[in-house]
């Protein structure tokens, strides 16, 4: 019984046996490369005309050479590679095993210089106003309450004393409320007390609440020029009824309220 085997082994069979056992075992090593790289091969093999060349080659498969795949940037989808071995069509050829690497995902090829993100700048940055500038008068008419945010000033409708950070433009329902100055629309909002409210940054800090307007046609984001139009007069709310319509004119300084007519005063005189 050990000799019929043993001469089994070392008779014209034996050469099968181990080619076929190294292209187990190199079929076996491929795919622990794969899982060592924490990626999914996927095998493809060419079988040529001839199977029996193919799955019995004459010569070893030991110098077979397998390149490995970039290495993907950090905190993207790692690419899949793909696996092909070819058989050759006669016994004289080796088999040859390729790894050819996935295409890179449009992050690695932003990353490696391929492809360039545009960042559009901030529009908010292109803005600029100097403290010392002069605003357009939003509407002409008189000043029905001041600003007032050291002491308080009396409120009619309310009937109370209180404080006041902005100013009210005295106008007449309907009248077309102007840009103080060239601003992006950063806000608009509606509230019980000041009404329909459009806010635009007008650069370095600096923003312009025009309130008590009918329903704004603007939305965030649009750029106004000095002189557009921002709303119309609405009718006041209940809570300014005896201050009749005006207009609710706020500036603030990196968000803390400053008096609007340190900035209207000088376009007044002049334009008297």
């Amino acid at each position: 019984m050990t000799r019929k085997v043993k001469n089994t082994l070392n008779g014209p069979n034996r050469k099968v046996y181990i080619t076929s056992a190294v292209g187990i075992l190199a079929i076996a090593g491929l795919i622990y490369a794969g899982v060592a790289l924490n990626e999914e091969p996927n095998l493809s093999i060419e079988i040529p005309p001839s199977p029996t060349s193919a799955l019995f080659p004459s010569q070893s498969i030991i110098g077979m050479e397998i390149t490995k795949a970039p290495t993907a940037a950090p905190n993207t989808q790692r690419p899949k590679p793909t696996f092909s071995l070819t058989m050759p069509e006669n016994n004289g050829g080796t088999p040859s095993v390729q790894l050819t690497p996935a295409a890179p995902t449009p992050t690695q090829d932003a990353q490696q210089g391929g492809q360039t993100q545009q960042v559009t700048a901030d529009p908010l940055a292109e803005l600029s106003f100097s403290g010392e500038a002069v605003l357009n008068w939003p509407v002409l008419g008189e000043v029905v309450l001041d600003y007032s945010m050291d002491h308080t000033i009396y409120h009619e409708t309310l009937n109370l004393f209180r404080t006041n950070d902005g100013v009210l433009l005295a106008a007449q329902e309907g009248d077309n409320v102007v840009c103080a100055a060239q601003g992006i629309v950063t806000e608009i909002t509606e509230d019980t007390m000041r009404g329909v409210c459009v806010t635009t940054a007008i650069g370095s800090g600096y923003e312009i609440t025009y309130g008590q307007l009918k329903e704004s046609d603007l939305k965030v984001g649009d750029r106004l020029e000095e002189g557009d139009v921002v709303g119309a007069v609405a009718q006041p709310t209940r809570y300014y009824s005896l201050e009749g319509p005006h207009l609710y004119f706020k500036i603030e300084k990196d968000g803390e309220p400053v008096n609007p007519m340190l900035y209207l005063q000088t376009a007044q005189e002049e334009g008297e």
